[in-house]
């Protein structure tokens, strides 16, 4: 007698797409057994990309609400191009968010006073190392990556505070052993490019040791530009062949504007204007371009002597951001709408008035004032992203351990039900829609 086929409970037997999630999901809880922390199913992996808080005018550059963690930065720049005092500014931001940063110095040309000018002449939670080889300077960012993980991970909250190593230059120095052979031979001769090879390699692995630290790495490099065959000079040439571009995730150039220029009053100061471009963002659109001024001048200190302050003008920057005519209407019209910005002209300066902020047109401020008032505005900052074409991402909150800020992070994921795998309703032309072109 045949046997019997057991029968099932229809009833209990998902079928069609339920049936494929559910398998799905089986699926994934036995491969985490292998993958672990490094699987993110249903859309968790935006949990990764922490930002941590800069200024707004910055956030308008990079189209993200701060400086992104995990990730590495490449400034780029010609000669005297302020580029290295870039870095030293992201510094700053780590250090006031209550971490510290790491310079790595490979080409001797630093200068102290300009670092401490601008990220502050407290010692604390700053180390700076001096590199003379390619491995060398390696060998520097892995320790230190290591060693600060370890004291970050018995820090109580453990992994709340951010850090930033600078690489200053990339291509500053060159491998042990060409150096060992131009020390013996007192000449350099054609080599292959051993570094490159080398920086290549190395760049492959590093970006693995601090993706979910909130850590971020920036190496300076230096711009050659050339000419092209017809004689305009937009060949971009850069140390270290293609491997850092390949790798990073975020560069900038830096532009200067004009020459160095000089303020007698009511402050002495001498400053740069700086124009900064995206040539690479992974992480967001290419903003438009930004022009800030690195200011500097000096204190005299009661204990005699004087040191030098330098600061990058974000809140300047800010304002003329807000008040740029290239805006698409619809966008000034937002703007306006939050924050009524209005020129005021008095005597040979400009001043500004905005009946939001408390400005009256009687009692105008600089736009340096200005923009402070905005940046200490929490709600008003937060509103300015969408007109300013930043997208919304999980911002750090120094002090608080970063792996309950990912698990909380998972929960405010936006998830729409059936998008995607239905029929989307798009419009038929979006650009035709009304307003599409305001």
């Amino acid at each position: 007698m045949a046997k019997k086929k057991q029968q099932t409970d229809e009833s209990q037997t998902p079928k069609g797409a339920d049936s494929l999630d559910a398998v799905f999901q089986a699926a994934q809880r036995d491969m985490r057994k292998h993958w672990g922390e490094r699987q993110y199913v249903g859309g968790a992996e935006e949990s990764r990309l922490f930002c941590l808080d800069a200024p707004l005018a910055l956030q308008s550059l990079l189209g993200l609400p701060g400086l992104p963690l995990g990730r590495s930065y490449v400034f780029v720049g010609e000669p005297g191009s302020c580029k290295s005092a870039g870095m030293y500014e992201v510094g700053r931001i780590f250090r006031r968010a209550g971490g510290g940063f790491t310079l790595i110095e490979t080409e001797k040309k630093e200068s102290a006073s300009l670092l401490k000018s601008i990220s502050g002449y407290d010692n604390r939670r700053r180390a700076v190392y001096y590199a003379r080889t390619v491995e060398e300077w390696q060998e520097c960012v892995t320790a230190n990556l290591d060693a600060t993980r370890k004291m970050l991970a018995e820090h109580d909250p453990p992994s709340a505070y951010p850090w930033f190593f600078i690489v200053d230059s990339i291509g500053g120095v060159t491998t042990a052993s060409v150096g060992e052979a131009i020390e013996s031979e007192g000449a350099a001769k054609l080599v292959q490019p051993q570094a490159a090879n080398i920086l290549n390699t190395y760049l492959k692995r590093m970006g693995h040791w601090f993706d979910l630290s909130p850590f971020a790495v920036g190496f300076v490099n230096h711009l050659k530009l050339s000419p092209d065959r017809h004689g305009n000079r937009n060949v971009r040439n850069m140390q270290g062949g293609y491997a850092p571009r390949f790798h990073e995730s975020l560069e900038i150039e830096f532009q200067p504007v004009g020459r160095q220029f000089e303020n007698r009053s009511p402050v002495h100061e001498l400053g740069r204007r700086i124009r900064l471009k995206i040539y690479k963002n992974s992480l967001a659109g290419e903003g438009q371009p930004l022009e800030v001024e690195m200011r500097w001048y000096f204190e005299e200190l009661a204990a005699g002597g004087r040191i030098q302050r330098t600061y990058w003008d974000w809140e300047t920057a800010l304002v003329d951001r807000l008040l740029d005519s290239d805006l698409p209407a619809k966008v000034r019209k937002e703007i306006d709408a939050l924050v009524d910005i209005r020129p005021v002209n008095k005597g040979k300066s400009v001043s500004f008035a905005s009946e939001r902020l408390g400005v009256s047109e009687k009692e105008p401020v600089s736009a340096r004032k200005l923009g402070c008032l905005i940046e200490a505005n929490q709600e008003l900052r937060r509103a300015l992203r969408g007109p300013l074409g930043i997208q919304d991402r999980f911002v750090f909150q120094p002090g608080v351990d970063i792996d309950g800020q990912r698990r909380e992070a998972v929960q405010r994921i936006v998830a729409i039900p059936g998008d995607g795998l239905d029929l989307a309703t798009l419009p038929d032309d979006p650009q035709g829609m009304e307003g599409a072109r305001a």
